[in-house]
Order: structure tokens, then sequence, then C-alpha cells
């Protein structure tokens, strides 16, 4: 199944037939609010304290939910207005009145005034840019454009965490170098590290009172919330502790590759042999000699175990995360 980048321009790969099907598919929603509710925690929001927050990529609203259920004000921006019209309309009746939401293209910025929101999150929207899907369309001009604007409409000290499917290395090299060119710290949340279907990437950034963020600080801001919560992902949580790349790490390219490749190898279970019918079992079988002994039937075997063969990977994010 090819990837939607591929397909069209978000615009018009979101047709109205298609926003409906997105907005009524119950899969889509649960995902796509516990990706939410983890972005929330690696916000790390003062508790109690309600906070004005830009979702940027909103869809339909799905993403918009836990933040209205922790208690936080939204504005979402998207490019599609079928999924807008949608999150206008499913937001309809709910105590926190109707969805926020502006169209907007992420690389070419935001309509909102400097310092406007106390923190950003953006789930399964950002890789859009790392794809021309315009004839006009250039990359890495519009994911810088897009790091910038996200820095001018942030508070000082606020927090962007955005959620991201890149397709391959190089596009997590264009995105880190153009966060760390607009003057954002921090790294990259990776849940489910070993899974290579179930792989989360979390680019987890920061906005500096200053200039920029020392790293440092960034890390160990980012560190103390990295693991996940037991509720997250439908209270499943993760088999494996979630793993953290600082964005300035020399070394955060190969670490990166290394765990873009790596996935539990499980060992070759035997395949069980197909039984045969009884009918071709006794057209087989030659015919019983007068006077012979018929034969005593044998005994089943007990099936014996075997074991799982598997084991990490001996990659360098295995020796990073502790594995043998």
């Amino acid at each position: 199944m090819s990837r939607p980048e591929h397909t069209a321009a978000a615009e018009r790969f979101y047709s109205k037939g298609e926003a409906a099907r997105y907005d009524d598919s119950a899969r889509m929603q649960a995902t796509q609010r516990s990706l939410a509710d983890r972005a929330l925690q690696l916000l790390d929001l003062p508790p109690r304290i309600p906070q004005l927050l830009l979702d940027a990529g909103c869809g339909t609203g799905y993403s918009g939910r836990p933040l209205e259920k922790a208690g936080h004000s939204w504005i979402g921006t998207d490019i599609s207005m079928n999924m807008l019209h949608n999150a206008v309309a499913s937001s309809s009746g709910r105590r926190s009145g109707k969805a926020k939401v502006v169209s907007g293209d992420l690389g070419a910025g935001f309509a909102f005034r400097g310092d406007l929101f106390d923190g950003c999150i953006s789930i399964s929207a950002v890789q859009w840019l790392c794809h021309a899907t315009r004839p006009e369309h250039d990359p890495p001009r519009r994911v810088r454009k897009f790091f910038l604007a996200l820095r001018e409409v942030l508070c000082g000290g606020a927090r962007a965490i955005l959620q991201l499917y890149p397709e391959q290395p190089a596009h997590m090299k264009m995105l880190r170098d153009a966060a760390l060119a607009a003057g954002f710290g921090g790294g990259l949340v990776v849940d489910y590290p070993w899974s290579e279907r179930s792989k989360k990437l979390f680019l987890v950034l920061i906005k500096g009172k200053g200039k920029g963020v020392p790293q440092p600080r960034a890390d160990k801001l980012f560190g103390k919330v990295a693991q996940p919560l037991r509720r997250h992902y439908n209270g499943q949580g993760v088999a494996q502790p979630s793993d953290y790349l600082p964005l300035s790490d020399k070394h955060f390219l190969a670490m990166f590759e290394a765990l873009w490749q790596a996935h539990v190898a499980f060992g070759g279970w035997k395949k069980k042999p197909k039984k045969k019918r009884k009918r071709e079992e006794e057209a087989a079988a030659p015919p019983p000699s007068h006077g012979a002994m018929a034969k005593p039937k044998k005994m089943k075997k007990e099936k014996a175990v075997i074991p799982n063969t598997g084991r990490w990977e001996s990659t360098l994010a295995a020796r990073l995360l502790g594995g043998p």
C-alpha cells in the first residue's frame, strides 16, 4: 500500500469522501487519540493550569479531544478544508464548544502573532513537508519555514511534540537540521524501538527564552517524561523502554539509522506437515497379506516444544539500550 504522500497533495487526497471515512473510522480515532495523549505527556504542562495549545495538522480534530479533557484550549490548523469541516461538525454540542480551526499550509508558516501558544502538538502530519506534492514545492525550504514559524508563535520555554512517520532516514535528517537551525533544543523519543511495525517517533522540541536551548537542559527535561505511562497506547504501555536521541549528538544519524533497521528477529518455528486424508492413506497402504499379524498401533509421540531462538540484533541501538 503506497503512502498518502505519494498519492496526491494533502488537500486533494483528503476529499470529502476520504475525510468522511477518516472521521468514521473507530480504529483511526483510537490511534490518533492515543498518540495525542502520549504527546500531552511529553509536553509536561503544569497541572491544573489551563494552557492555549496549537494542533498543527489537526485533521478532523481527534487529537484535540485529549487536550480538552485535560482542561486546555486549542486551535487547530490543516490544509484540507474537508477535514476541518468534519472537525467543526463533530465538535458541535460539546461542552467546550465548536472546534477552533484555521485553514493553512504548514510549509507556508502560521497566521498567528508571536509568543501566542504555550505548547504545540502535531500528530501524523509533519512528514508531508518532506515530499514535493506540487511542482513548486521545495521540501528543505518548506521544512525550514515550518520550524522558524513554529518557534515564532511559541512562548519562551514552550515545547512542541511532533509525532511523525518519516519515510527514510534522509527525511529525519532534514527535519533535525531545520529544527536545530531554527534554535530549538530537544531530541527524538522512539516508542517501541524494537518493533518493526509499531515504532512511534516523537520529535520533542523546546524553545529557549533566549537565542537557544542548552542541550543538557533539554535532555534533562525530556528525560523525565521519555517513558510512556501505562495508560498510553490503549492501556497496553510498551514492552520495551523507549529511547531518546539528543538532536545535537554528533552520532544522532548513526543511532537513528540503527534504530530504523532494528527489530526483534524471532527464530523459525517448524511448520506442521499437512495431514493426509484418511482415504489417501488407505489407498497408498499395501494390501495386508494372509496370515500376517496386524501391526500394533503406534503410540502418538508428544510433540516437542521448539524453543524460540529469537534474540536482540547486535546493533548500535541495541548496545545503547542495554541489549546483549
